[in-house]
């Protein structure tokens, strides 16, 4: 993240009703102005008008935070630090860090539900492990399946361990 400025093609258009909704790289994306203290870009769609902030649709938007204490949070909490944690260590509220979880969490299976189509895989390797949640009485597993040889995550799923966490891993 670090305010790096994405190529306008890695962006495309949010309007559900546009002909190039969810098409990157076709060139109807133009900077129509930069706006706040932090100069970020409003993005025009030149197909059917619609005007969006090039946060729009990241577990960024909304945010006030600068982007390097974003993606320190995001850090913290990928490497397994508590929210509390990763709240003092970043100087974030606890909500914070909160939303920002959830957020990426949901963008994140989002991309993946894209990128996990049509695999072509000759093994499987399925794992578990076990963490708590907030409080030690919360106790929960994390079950995945990765394709061993490029160590592609082929599937996650959270709860408890149970036949209706094997299920959902692998159906």
């Amino acid at each position: 993240m670090s305010d790096t400025l994405l190529l306008l093609e890695s962006f495309s258009c949010p309007a559900h009703h546009c002909e190039q909704h969810g098409q990157r790289g076709q060139g109807n994306l133009r900077v129509r102005k930069l706006y706040g203290a932090a100069q970020r870009r409003l993005l025009k769609c030149r197909s059917c008008g619609t005007e969006f902030s090039e946060r729009k649709g990241t577990p960024l938007w909304n945010s006030r935070a600068p982007e390097d204490q974003l993606a320190s949070a995001v850090e913290h909490l990928g490497a397994g630090n508590a929210l509390k944690t990763t709240a003092k260590l970043t100087k974030l509220h606890r909500s914070t860090v909160r939303r920002l979880a959830i957020l990426t969490g949901v963008h994140a299976h989002s991309l993946h539900a894209q990128h996990a189509q049509d695999l072509q895989l000759s093994a499987l390797q399925a794992d578990e492990r076990s963490g708590f949640v907030e409080r030690r009485g919360q106790q929960l597993w994390e079950a995945t399946v990765i394709e061993p040889k490029s160590k592609f995550l082929v599937q996650s799923e959270l709860g408890q361990r149970n036949e209706d966490l094997g299920r959902r891993l692998l159906f």
